[in-house]
């Protein structure tokens, strides 16, 4: 019989090297091992069942077996991860999701049990047990009480805290988890938002909201997103990203974040796997909580409101739980952007301002949320289930946005232009989203084996039924510009009476523009898992192993029109037609904008005037065709893995296979030398790939309270559908050229973990750790110019294949309630996490080395809370630091040089502030406000260095007050 020693050394020996192995045209084989040497180890893994010394279930001439369930006092919920031992012994067990825990081959005899559980008190009983007998101990734990400074606080509020914790410190691998109790303390609106607060989770802002996570450094389509354990589609419109913008946090009763993945979970999760919960088992007492809050966003025109559920009970055997949640939220954002160009005057190039864009966003989202929980319990080895979730995202905007540009007419000298333009543009959109996933499954006991099965389907849906734009131009402007400041430039109109350039009778309408876009995401989902629980030696563990298929389909279809009047309706209409009776107005208090088309006014112009409208359709087939796909991907999963417990230590290692197919169908663009759209051809793409990923997962508990992990693992990232694609759309307006792919790579990551925890009582949490990955062939986007040609001075994006990334970095947090410190300071409580990462990145096409881009180097996230009695406030910061967000292949002019060696794309540092504050009333009623971006900072981008400033929004403050009641 192999030891454990031997397993890992030929775990070791046989996945040295990736190697490319062809199967057939078109198709290709990334493996650490050959298929059947993957066979053979699974072999080996498996071979601890099969040997002499192994007992898969407990004998009857050794002992007997102890068995329960462990339940909080205070609502009967069964306590997962709470520590079951007999000290005498040295035997240990966990409790499952139900609270079960099973203790096999006690020796006959009288012996004392005791359970440990975090926050809560300890509690033991004795019980004699005779050889092949099944005892049955069940335990009911009661929350331990704080004292801070004189009053005792007991309440039940700490129970799921308390949870999260336990699950944290007894889960086999590295993982951080916030609890339903934290997230209703965050003024964390939405699930976006609450995965922040956790240990290295950064997030980009979309219009005052976080759209996208980035963990550890990477990009959101390297992590993946499942809930309740069931992945969900996803809602990019190209991309593999799920948006969790459009997901109220009220639906979550937890979050789970693993960074070290086990075998049995799917491999593309480079940064983790985010686990959103919406259930909790459930006990005896009925669950029935209602919540509801209004407020104001400032410079809003609407009011913002949330609503929310939850529901549960159980009948007999038959479990129930549901949850509902709205909310709306009616922001408002200020934004500013520069171009640069470069002009000689007789002394050399020097910089020039281009463009200045000036504009006010309104954006009103609404969130509906339900989602639900059926259990039945057949037998207790049997449990049958469905659950669901539907999630509708509906976001409804305005844009006002003014243009003044001098790179239209001619410059005479520095900051002086002859001929320029002004534009007004007036846009108005709706963006629905779907995300939406229904699933059944049993888990079972089937002789040895603990068996589950799941299968489910997921759609997601992005529809924009309409983005309208009505642009009005004058051109022959004369101007003069000072960007001694290049974050505000200052710029004036040079006549007799330059107001008047901001009279809507003296601004020409130009044109109408809609675009149309409809993105569906299908999945459907199976896997199998089976369990064998064994006892090896003084060990005890357990063989698991199974499959997974997972299917894909996901298609787009995107259109920009656009209308011009001809003939003699050229210079007919002008903003007066459809402008607001007012100035809009000043933005950031600095800069007048003039009359916004008032949309209600818009509509009517276009139902009465579209016929006298010509469409462009050579623009129409030039900046569509090629955004319109149909893909498809399957993949193929198997795995087989083992864990072992012996005293203090956990090891965990295995094996998972994972055979990825995609095909793509789409469109090629062809363009004439002068960039007129010509002809469009059809292509239809397509590979295959074997990935084979070992790991193994180490912990060492240094005593009840505190534990060592260590984690060696591997994964995948696989390119975005478009990116793929041989496609090229060019945007004259914007002066950008986005190319696709073809011959992208997956990305193949290593990963090493590193962590130290320690828990207090009687809640509180220190820990530190660093990690490291290396990336083959990860994914950029670059960024290029155009020389010479229709198209001189084009910008051009292309993703590309670095050659390799290494990435370090470190984690520490700390959590803890103060009760210690004196007087009214007993009453503080720290949540405060920090990470950094840095990186190396060597590129291809770039002969220079550069950070990973979208990798963050510092994120921090803080909050300070105070409680007595019945009052609670807490005051968060959340920070990200400034990071690489494109490279550059330009070449910089001479003049630039200390910019060497690009002009690549950065967005700058950012620290937003909230506050949230509680106050508990009578019969379970709590009063809460939440006070969002109090400080107004704004997203900020540069090129090359911050004189070159590129945008900068700012997003305002914004909170509700509300109240919750638990019933």
């Amino acid at each position: 019989m192999s030891s454990d020693a031997d397993i890992h050394a030929r775990l070791e020996a046989g996945t040295a090297e990736t190697q490319e192995v062809p199967l057939m045209q078109g198709q290709r084989v990334k493996s650490r091992t050959p298929f059947l040497g993957t066979l053979a180890v699974v072999a080996i893994l498996a071979g601890p069942m099969l040997g002499s010394e192994v007992r898969a279930q407990p004998s009857s001439a050794d002992g007997g077996e102890i068995q329960g369930q462990i339940l909080a006092q205070e609502n009967n919920r069964p306590l997962a991860g709470a520590q079951v031992r007999i000290p005498d012994l040295g035997l240990r067990a966990l409790t499952n999701s139900r609270g079960g825990y099973r203790l096999r081959n006690v020796p006959p005899g009288t012996h004392q049990i005791t359970v440990q559980y975090l926050g809560y008190q300890d509690e033991s009983q004795e019980v004699s047990i005779q050889a092949g007998e099944v005892a049955s101990v069940d335990f009911v734990l009661t929350i331990r009480p704080m004292d801070v400074d004189g009053i005792t606080v007991s309440g039940t509020r700490w129970g799921s805290q308390a949870d999260a914790l336990n699950r944290q410190r007894t889960a086999p691998s590295i993982q951080n988890v916030i609890s339903e109790e934290q997230i209703e303390r965050f003024p964390d609106p939405q699930a976006a938002e609450a995965i922040r607060r956790l240990p290295g989770v950064a997030s980009f802002d979309h219009r005052g909201e976080p759209q996208s996570i980035f963990i550890r450094g990477m990009s959101p389509g390297m992590s993946n997103v499942t809930m309740d354990g069931e992945r969900l589609p996803t809602t990019g419109l190209s991309d593999r990203e799920t948006s969790l913008m459009g997901l109220p946090s009220e639906i979550l009763s937890s979050l789970e974040l693993s960074k070290a993945i086990t075998p049995d979970m799917d491999a593309d999760a480079v940064g983790g796997t985010v686990n959103l919960v919406t259930r909790a088992p459930l006990g005896d007492q009925r669950i029935f909580n209602v919540s509801g809050a209004g407020g104001w966003h400032q410079h809003g025109a609407g009011p913002n409101a949330q609503a929310s559920t939850v529901f549960g009970e159980r009948f007999g055997n038959v479990g129930i739980l549901l949850r509902g949640s709205f909310r709306r939220n009616d922001m408002m954002m200020d934004d500013i952007r520069h171009f640069w160009g470069t002009e000689d005057f007789g002394n050399g190039e020097v910089d020039v301002l281009d463009q200045l864009r000036l504009g006010s966003y309104r954006t009103e989202r609404d969130r509906y949320a339900i989602s639900g929980r059926l259990d039945y319990d057949v037998n207790p080895q049997t449990t049958l289930f469905v659950r669901g979730l539907f999630n509708y995202f509906d976001k409804q905007g305005t844009r006002h946005q003014f243009r003044a540009r001098p790179e239209s007419g001619d410059h005479l000298a520095f900051g002086v232009v002859e001929g320029g333009r002004l534009e007004t543009i007036g846009r108005e959109n709706r963006i629905t989203q779907t995300l939406s996933t229904l699933g059944a499954g049993v888990e079972t006991v089937m002789g040895p084996f603990n068996v589950d099965v799941n299968a489910s389907v997921g759609l997601g849906k992005h529809d924009q039924p309409y983005q309208r734009y009505l642009n009005h131009r004058l051109g022959g402007v004369d101007m003069t510009y000072d960007i001694s400041n290049t974050r505000r430039a200052e710029w004036e109109v040079v006549g007799d009476n330059p107001g008047s350039y901001f009279n809507p009778e003296n601004i020409p309408f130009l044109r109408h523009e809609n675009r149309t876009d409809h993105v569906r995401d299908r999945d459907f989902n199976t896997r199998v898992n089976f369990e064998l629980p064994y006892d090896l030696a003084e060990a005890q563990g357990s063989f698991r192993f199974g499959g997974r298929f997972f299917q894909k389909e996901k298609d787009r279809d995107y259109w920009v029109r656009r209308f011009f009047p001809v003939g003699d309706d050229r210079g007919r209409w002008s903003l007066a037609e459809l402008a607001s009776s007012s100035q809009h107005r000043p933005i950031v208090g600095q800069y007048e904008i003039g009359h916004w088309v008032d949309w209600d006014r818009g509509r009517r112009f276009l139902d009465q005037n579209f016929s006298r409208l010509e469409e462009d359709v050579g623009y129409t087939m030039e900046v569509s065709a090629s955004q319109n796909y149909e893909a498809s991907e399957s993949v193929v999963a198997g795995y087989a893995m083992t864990t072992l417990e012996w005293d203090d230590w956990t090891f965990i290692t295995g094996l998972r296979a994972e055979r990825t197919g995609t095909s793509y169908v789409g469109n090629q663009t062809v363009f004439d030398e002068e960039g007129r759209f010509v002809e469009m051809n059809p292509i239809d793409e397509g590979s295959s790939y074997l990935n084979i990923f070992p790991s193994a997962h180490l912990r060492y508990r240094l005593s009840d309270q505190t534990n060592f992990r260590l984690a060696w693992t591997h994964a995948l990232a696989r390119p975005n559908f478009t990116d793929l694609a041989p496609t090229q759309f060019i945007d004259h307006d914007a002066q950008r050229i986005t190319r696709g792919n073809p011959d992208l790579q997956p990305s193949l990551v290593r990963n090493v973990d590193l962590l130290v925890e320690h828990y207090f009582e009687p809640l509180g949490l220190l820990a530190g750790g660093i990690f490291y990955k290396r990336l083959s062939d990860f994914f950029f986007g670059s960024i290029d110019r155009v020389e010479g040609g229709a198209m001189d001075g084009y910008e051009v994006r292309q993703p590309q294949n670095g050659a390799a990334a290494d990435l370090w970095g470190a984690e520490i947090a700390w959590q803890q309630r103060l009760t210690f410190l004196p007087g009214l300071l007993s009453g503080l409580g720290l949540y405060a996490n920090y990470t950094y990462t840095t990186s190396n990145a060597e590129l291809r096409e770039v002969t220079r080395e550069v950070p990973l881009p979208r990798q963050i180097p510092h994120v921090l996230n803080a909050a300070l809370s105070w409680e007595r009695g019945p009052f609670m406030t807490m005051l968060t910061a959340n920070h990200r630091s400034e990071y690489l967000w494109a490279v550059s292949q330009e070449a910089v002019s001479d003049h630039r040089s200390h910019l060497f060696p690009s002009m690549d794309r950065y967005l700058e540092a950012q620290t937003q502030f909230d506050l949230s504050a509680q106050l508990e009333g009578p019969s379970s009623t709590t009063i809460f406000l939440e006070l969002k971006n109090i400080t107004d900072e704004p997203q900020t981008w540069y090129d090359g260095s911050p004189e070159f400033h590129f945008r900068s929004s700012y997003n305002h403050a914004w909170g509700v007050l509300g109240v919750r009641m638990n019933f």
